[in-house]
């Protein structure tokens, strides 16, 4: 037995008193009589039941000490352990976007907080539990405490997230056990993850039952370049039903009750094959696809998407020849997806022949004279035998650089920390991208007529990539972003969220909400769209996992009985009191 406040054995220390209470004689007030005679016939009689009176009040001073001890010990918290294994307790609860799907009333939430309550009150006055939740990240609610009000609190304050459950973070805590020892890590899931199979380590109680739900798992829109600029739609959707199911995607721009199309789809049974379909509708700004189908999951009913205006790469040529080859291409782009201007005033990109610094960020070909950008005095190179080095660098993926020549060559040598994208047998760079005072620039060391670039089919696609890559638009802009991600923010004013106004300074922003986003950045308004668009979240049941977790092995609880025999005790007192009181 082990006691919890050992200091209020210090307590007995009161028996003193109480025991030398009863040894306190009172001495009798000497009296004269008249009837000697009456007082000894009543004096006999006590004198008879002396001894029973004597045993009745030694059995009262043993009813309140034993009372008193048993009030002592419950304050000093006694606990008899009857198994080596007890345990603290670590509970996980997966609050994650799946854990939002109804079971006979009730989301899956609701039962995993049931549970974990019933855990806590099972503890014994020996074991202390921390309760945390986990969806995209770890959140510790109540920190290692036998308190089970704190517990229970802590336990019921667990919201609902529409974030997906990141397994990463609950495997770093599988592999880390170490760091609580003497802890039983318990987690409380549905296991509609990714990596639900990599958790071994924990022990798992497992929530919810199979249901039926349709889930939109993927929506993005974009702008097909082309005279009619038509949108393109790409869309999937994933299926727990057992059956075949017939069903309307409603395709609205704006407002969701603004319908632009209605899609009527076969859903079977898994995640079905992604859909792609062209429409005429040119309109940008935000969109909206749903379905109307009553099921188990309602967030992943309708997925949003954010179409920006065309903003092409503005792009000034400044060539000593050759210049409308480059124009002709600009142009080209320009008129089929609005990708590329050319311009004179304001631009991001310059194409020249001129090594010069002027803090725009330049695409030179056929570099000549000294610049910044290379070292050394430019000299024909006799021969070019070209190797890509980083053919999956975005400024050349898409461009299959074993069709160029780089007839033309020079031999030069690029600046420190410079990135080679392609070099010559004798190392001499041919293409690379440097930085110099905070410009950027991507030397192309061939010249473009001998090479006979302009009669190349990449040509125009490798104009194309080099622009968006020095540009810093290497990658699309997204038509949504997915709740759980960190986005990077710009200076932004008047940061709103789907419920309302988010600090502005921030620069990271966690997107925990679906809906869309808005801001003010240099004067201007913009937005972006937020989706869950998760294909495990939506898939509703794991029929893969089973729960594992053990009996939770409590200690017996004796404080409370202790004080229930000192009740019993005291009441008996009282009635041997009120019986002598009655003689």
């Amino acid at each position: 037995m082990t006691f919890l406040n050992p200091a209020a054995l210090w307590a007995f220390l009161s028996l003193i008193p109480l025991i030398a209470l009863y040894f306190f004689k009172v001495r009798p007030e000497k009296k004269s009589t008249t009837a000697l005679f009456l007082w000894n016939q009543i004096f006999e009689e006590k004198k008879q039941n002396g001894l029973f009176k004597n045993m009745r009040d030694l059995i009262s001073l043993l009813i309140l000490i034993l009372a008193f001890s048993a009030i002592i010990l419950a304050m000093a918290q006694p606990s008899l352990n009857l198994d080596d294994s007890d345990q603290n307790l670590v509970i996980i609860i997966d609050n994650s976007a799946s854990m939002g799907s109804l079971e006979e009333g009730k989301s899956r939430l609701e039962d995993a907080k049931e549970k974990a309550i019933n855990m806590v009150k099972s503890l014994s006055s020996s074991q202390t539990a921390l309760i945390t939740s986990i969806s995209n990240s770890l959140q510790i609610k109540v920190d290692a405490t036998s308190n089970r009000r704190s517990l229970i609190k802590g336990i019921e304050a667990i919201s609902q997230s529409q974030n997906p459950l990141n397994a990463q973070e609950l495997q770093a805590i599988a592999k880390n056990k170490s760091i609580i020892a003497n802890s039983r890590f318990i987690f409380i899931s549905d296991t509609c993850f990714q990596g639900s199979d990599k958790i071994d380590q924990l022990e798992l109680v497992k929530v919810g039952s199979p249901r039926e739900n349709i889930g939109i798992t993927a929506f993005d829109i974009r702008q097909i370049p082309g005279e009619n600029n038509k949108l393109g739609i790409f869309f999937q959707v994933t299926s727990s039903f057992d059956q075949i199911q017939e069903i309307e995607l409603h395709l609205a721009h704006q407002d969701p009750n603004q319908l632009v199309k209605i899609i009527p789809i076969t859903v079977e049974p898994g995640l079905n094959e992604a859909k792609v379909m062209d429409l005429s509708d040119q309109g940008t700004g935000a969109w909206f696809l749903k379905h109307e189908l009553s099921d188990a999951l309602a967030i992943d009913n309708l997925a949003f998407a954010q179409l920006d205006p065309p903003s092409p790469v503005r792009i000034q040529l400044d060539l000593d020849q050759n210049q409308a080859f480059f124009k002709r291409c600009v142009d080209a782009f320009q008129s089929a997806g609005q990708s590329m201007k050319a311009v004179t005033q304001s631009p991001e990109i310059s194409i020249s022949s001129n090594g010069e610094n002027t803090g725009i960020n330049k695409i030179i070909f056929s570099p000549q004279g000294t610049s910044p950008y290379w070292q050394g005095e430019p000299r024909p190179l006799d021969n070019t035998l070209p190797k890509v080095l980083l053919p999956e660098h975005p400024a050349i993926k898409f461009c299959p650089l074993d069709t160029l020549t780089f007839d033309g060559a020079q031999e030069i040598s690029a600046p420190k920390n410079s990135v080679i994208l392609v070099e010559n047998e004798d190392k001499t760079p041919l293409l690379y991208k440097t930085t110099v005072e905070g410009t950027n620039a991507i030397v192309v060391n061939m010249d473009p007529a001998k090479a006979q670039l302009y009669f190349n089919i990449y040509f125009p696609v490798l104009v194309y990539s080099l622009s968006y890559d020095l540009s810093g638009r290497d990658d699309m802009k997204k038509s949504n972003h997915l709740t759980g991600d960190i986005l990077e923010l710009p200076v932004v004013q008047n940061l709103q969220g789907p419920s309302g106004e988010l600090d502005s300074e921030q620069k990271l922003l966690k997107l925990n909400e679906v809906g869309f986003y808005q801001f003010t950045k240099a004067g201007k308004e913009e937005q972006f769209a937020v989706s869950l668009n998760n294909k495990f979240e939506s898939s509703i049941f794991n029929k893969l996992s089973k729960s594992n977790a053990k009996a939770i092995n409590s200690s017996f609880p004796i404080g409370d009985s202790l004080l229930i025999v000192a009740l019993i005790l005291i009441a008996c007192e009282a009635m041997l009191y009120h019986r002598r009181k009655l003689g």
